[in-house]
C-alpha cells in the first residue's frame, strides 16, 4: 500500500492511487494486528500503527483529501521520538517525515540527529553504530532518511555527515574494510548467501570457503563493534548477513549523495564521482567472479590508497570461480591494508540510461509539464507547447519517438 501510494506521488500512475486507496480502505475496515505466523517468533513486528500512519500520511499527500490527515492524526497525532532508523520493522522516521501534521518534522529532527548524537563512536572515523546487529543496515538507512530531508527542505544538516558515514561503509576505516561485496579490493568476500555461495548444505565449517559467484553491489551487517573487529566470514550471519532492506537504504543514500557531490562535492569527489561507461565496467563485471571483488574502473579505484598514486587493481586473490570447488579453503589471512581513500561514488551508465528511459518516468515528467502549463486536459492544439517545454527535459535521456507517441496518447 505505501509503495503503491508512493508510485502514484512520483509516477502520477492513477491506477496505482486507485489501488493504494482501496488498500487503505480494506486495512481500514478490519481489525489491527502485528505479525503471526511460522515467522513471527522471530521476525516480530512491533506496532501496526506505523505502517497505517504511514500509509495516511502518503495518501493525504497524493490525494489532500483531509480524511487521511484525520486517520493519521487519530493514531499518530501523539507520537513522540521514536528513538530508532527507518527498518523493516520500523517505518515511524518516515511516518514522521511525510506527516500532514507540522509539528511532526520536528519529532523527526529529534530522531535524527538524537541517534547520531548517542550512537556516533569516538575513534574509527565515528561510524554511527546504530545497532550491533547489521549495523551497515541500520546506518545507509539513516543516511537516507537524512539526506530526504536535506533535500525536501533545502537544508545542509545531514549531507555532509551521511557523506562521511558513506565512505565509512566502502572501506575508509581504521579496519580498511569495504562492506559493499564486489565494490573494491577491500570488499567483504564471504557474505551469508546460500545462493551466491554455492555451499552444498550448511554452512557451518564454510567460514571461507570459496564462494560460487561474487554478489556484486550486496551490503553485508558491517561491524558488530569496530571495523579493526570485524570478521570477514560467511558464517557470521550477524555481521555478514545480506538482505533486501539492507541495500534499500543503500541504495537510496547512495542516490542523494550522488546528487549532494553533484551540487556541493570537493573537486576531487566530483572528479572521481564520473558515470562509468559500459566499455569500462562490462568486462570486468564478467570476470568478477574469478577476481578479488575489484569494483568500478575509475580513477579512485586504481589509486593505491596508501600514497594516491595511479597503478594496476589486479587481483589480489580469486574469491572462487563460478565453476571452483566449494571444498577448497581460502585459509590465507591477509595483511592490513592502510586506510581505503574513498572519494566519490560511480554508476553503470548503462543502468542509468535505461532507469531514465523507462516509460514511467517519461510519463511523469510529460504530467510534470502539463502541469507547469495549467493544462489538466490536453487537446491536440496544446500539443506544440507541451513539446516546447518537454524536449529540453527529455533530451539525450529518452527516445524521442517514445515521447512522442506517449504524449499523442495522452490527448484528448
Amino acid at each position: 500500500m505505501n509503495i503503491v501510494a508512493a508510485y502514484y506521488i512520483n509516477y502520477k500512475d492513477k491506477k496505482a492511487l486507485s489501488y493504494a486507496e482501496k488498500l487503505f480502505t480494506y486495512a481500514d475496515t478490519k481489525a489491527k494486528k502485528n505479525s503471526s505466523g511460522p515467522a513471527s517468533g522471530f521476525y516480530s513486528s512491533d506496532s501496526w500503527e506505523d505502517d497505517y500512519a504511514l500509509a495516511a500520511a502518503l495518501l493525504y499527500k497524493a490525494t489532500g483529501k483531509s480524511a487521511y490527515a484525520t486517520k493519521y492524526n487519530n493514531v499518530y497525532g501523539g507520537r513522540t521520538n521514536p528513538n530508532w532508523a527507518l527498518c523493516w520493522n520500523n517505518v515511524a522516521q518516515a511516518a514522521l517525515f511525510y506527516s500532514p501534521n507540522s509539528s511532526k518534522k520536528s519529532v523527526f529532527v529529534e530522531n535524527q540527529s538524537g541517534l547520531i548524537a548517542s550512537k556516533t563512536q569516538s575513534g574509527d572515523n565515528n561510524f554511527c553504530l546504530i545497532d550491533s546487529w547489521g549495523s551497515a543496515r541500520y546506518n545507509t538507512a539513516h543516511q537516507m532518511t537524512g539526506l530526504m530531508y536535506d533535500t525536501i527542505y533545502g537544508k545542509t544538516d545531514y549531507s555532509s555527515w551521511a557523506n562521511g558515514q558513506m565512505k565509512y561503509i566502502l572501506g575508509n576505516n581504521a579496519g580498511s574494510k569495504c562492506f559493499v561485496v564486489g565494490y573494491n579490493k577491500y570488499s567483504s568476500k564471504y557474505p551469508h548467501h546460500r545462493a551466491s555461495s554455492g555451499y552444498q548444505g550448511s554452512v557451518t565449517g564454510n567460514a571461507y570457503t570459496k564462494q560460487a559467484h561474487v554478489l556484486v553491489g550486496a551490503l553485508v551487517g558491517g561491524p558488530a563493534g569496530s571495523s579493526t573487529t570485524y570478521v570477514d566470514s560467511s558464517e557470521d550471519y550477524n555481521q555478514n548477513e545480506v538482505a533486501l532492506d539492507y541495500n534499500a537504504g543503500l541504495v537510496g543514500a547512495a542516490a542523494g549523495l550522488y546528487l549532494y557531490v553533484k551540487n556541493s562535492g570537493t573537486d576531487e569527489e566530483k572528479a572521481a564521482q564520473k558515470v562509468v561507461p559500459k566499455s569500462e565496467v562490462s568486462s570486468e563485471l564478467r570476470t568478477i567472479s574469478g577476481e578479488s571483488g575489484g569494483g568500478m574502473t575509475t580513477e579512485d579505484d586504481t589509486k593505491d590508497p596508501s600514497t594516491g598514486s595511479t597503478g594496476s587493481t589486479g587481483s589480489t586473490g580469486s574469491t572462487g570461480s563460478t565453476t571452483g570447488s566449494t571444498s577448497e579453503k581460502d585459509t590465507e589471512t591477509p595483511s592490513e591494508p592502510p586506510a581505503v581513500k574513498v572519494t566519490g561514488i560511480s554508476f553503470d551508465k548503462t543502468y542509468i540510461t535505461l532507469n531514465v528511459g523507462d516509460s514511467d518516468e517519461i510519463k511523469a515528467t510529460i504530467q510534470s509539464v502539463l502541469d507547469d502549463l495549467g493544462i489538466t486536459e490536453p487537446t491536440g492544439k496544446d500539443r506544440g507547447k507541451i513539446m516546447k517545454d518537454l524536449m529540453p527535459k527529455v533530451k539525450g535521456k529518452a527516445d524521442g519517438k517514445l515521447v512522442n507517441q506517449m504524449v499523442a496518447s495522452m490527448l484528448k
